[in-house]
């Protein structure tokens, strides 16, 4: 038998390898002659007794590998040193490990992959069973690196509780790293973490005035940035609490009756036509035989019919075919509608009805419910009536003209005809928009100044809102930084807050943040 094996140390010697029904067990032992005490650094060669350890190693062909390693205990002759007795030390062990570096190491990226629980599973599948309290010991054992922080960083707010408890994340724009991750967002904490990064000028933020007193309290030189995404995304809130209080919820548009649309036929539809037209062309088959001279039996036995049939053909003609058979009504039609529009399937509707005492067919049921379904669609064409909801209208007023449709454009045309405010909002916001995308910091001053004219403005208390925070909103304007990444790492600060089932405390999840393979 032979399975890869490096031994770690020149000086440990392997004694056996025993298959075992749950793996294999590998018997080591150390030779060493001349050990150095881990307190005072001093060579010693006199033994003191030994003992047996048992580690973990790496699984081998998905089976667990046990060590068995016979160490030594040692003496350490330095009279000054407080460490009398030693155990020797080995490059590829902790001291009071049960498992190798190596087999740490992979069981932490196991458990900083995902949630340690099910970390846990898939380090038992390949051969080396922990429970999910080891793996987090693991992590918090882990000493995650500080990296060093540039210049310009991003800071923003994350959840631990949604409307009750938040914290904050700091991110490095150089690296688009997560650098720090702090337990709440008062003012003190976010300084005194700044107080320890002097060396930060740039600082991109959102609207929160929280960070921008923490920010300007830790240095006042500190350029602060206003993120354009978010004061971008208070000009849409304003327009859509605008249209709360100007138009109705919905808002329809009459137009001409136009005919009904001809639907596609079901295929019993289909297949109903082809039999009409298949026996009309046999009466006309038979009529042309009759008035050639051919008597009723003859083209009885000719057609393979009935006497009294031919005659019909005969004497009615095909006038017949054109009067509608009365048709009968389902038995459990009332029954099938109620279960139709509870969205049930054919399968299912008919299935229902046998439960019931239904005796018929299924073709029976499925045609009742093909007939239903059709007499809806042709009500819902005939409708005359266009209908709009206030949200789309706030998509309208916001997409730029040359983003519309022919058919959104009609809307907004109509929408102005009948409510002429919805023009000043329209004009108000494509403004904003293109002195925020051409990045032309005067125009949007101009348009700024008009809203703050009055109060009676629409954007005049978001304008206020900007007023109180003008110096960063300058900033956006000619910084190219924004907390759009930033943004992306508190999405995954949150999935990973999932992870842990709970168990998101300040140090595991910073841990977990900063970690890298």
């Amino acid at each position: 038998m032979f399975i890869p094996w490096k031994i770690p140390d020149p000086f440990i010697r392997l004694i056996s390898i025993t298959e075992q029904a749950t793996g294999y067990q590998l018997a080591l032992a150390s030779v060493n002659t001349i050990a150095t005490c881990p307190k005072c650094h001093c060579r010693t060669a006199k033994r003191h007794s030994t003992y047996t350890r048992y580690l973990r190693d790496l699984p081998c062909a998905g089976l667990a590998v046990t060590i068995c390693l016979k160490a030594t205990k040692w003496h350490c002759l330095t009279t000054t040193c407080t460490q009398r007795i030693f155990t020797e030390r080995f490059s590829w062990l902790t001291p009071y490990a049960r498992r190798t570096i190596r087999a740490t190491n992979l069981l932490r990226y196991f458990a900083f992959s995902s949630s340690c629980i099910i970390a846990a599973k898939l380090a038992k599948v390949t051969g080396l069973a922990v429970s999910h309290d080891t793996l987090l010991r693991i992590i918090y054992q882990t000493n995650v690196k500080p990296r060093a922080i540039s210049s310009v960083i991003g800071i923003d707010e994350f959840a631990w509780r949604k409307g009750h408890t938040y914290g904050t994340i700091i991110c490095d724009f150089i690296t688009s790293r997560t650098v720090a991750i702090l337990q709440d967002r008062q003012p003190e904490t976010v300084t005194a973490w700044l107080k320890q990064h002097p060396h930060i000028q740039i600082v991109s933020r959102d609207g929160l005035l929280v960070f921008k007193e923490a920010i300007h309290a830790a240095n006042p030189t500190i350029e602060q940035i206003s993120d354009r995404w978010h004061f971008i995304k208070n000009c849409k809130k304003r327009l859509d609490d605008l249209l709360l209080s100007t138009i109705p919820s919905s808002v329809e548009k009459k137009q001409a009756p136009t005919e009904t649309a001809i639907l596609p036929l079901a295929k019993y539809e289909e297949r109903a036509l082809e039999r009409k037209e298949s026996k009309r062309q046999l009466i006309a088959r038979v009529q042309i035989a009759y008035k050639a001279g051919h008597s009723m039996q003859q083209l009885a036995k000719q057609f393979q019919l009935n006497p009294r049939t031919i005659k019909k053909y005969i004497t009615a003609g095909d006038s017949w075919l054109e009067t509608p058979r009365a048709k009968k009504r389902h038995p459990f039609h009332k029954r099938i509608l109620y279960l139709e529009e509870e969205r049930m399937i054919v399968k299912k509707i008919h299935a229902t009805l046998v439960k019931e005492g239904f005796s018929g067919a299924y073709g029976a049921t499925r045609m009742t419910v093909e007939a239903i379904r059709k007499t809806r669609r042709i009500q819902l064409d005939a409708e005359s009536s266009d209908l709009i909801k206030r949200p789309q209208i706030s998509v309208l007023l916001w997409k730029w003209s040359q983003q519309l449709t022919s058919k959104q454009s009609q809307w907004l045309r109509y929408l102005f005809g009948e409510y002429p405010i919805l023009k000043d909002f329209y004009e108000l916001v494509q403004t904003f928009r293109k002195s925020v995308e051409t990045r032309d910091y005067q125009r949007f001053l101009k348009w700024l100044t008009q809203q703050l004219s009055a109060q009676s403005q629409p954007f005049y208390s978001y304008a206020s809102r900007l007023r109180q925070d003008l110096k960063a909103v300058k900033n956006a304007f000619d910084y190219p930084y924004n907390n759009g990444f930033v943004e992306g790492h508190v999405n995954r600060l949150k999935t990973e807050k999932r992870r842990l089932y709970g168990r998101a405390s300040v140090v595991l999840l910073e841990k977990r943040i900063l970690f890298r393979y």
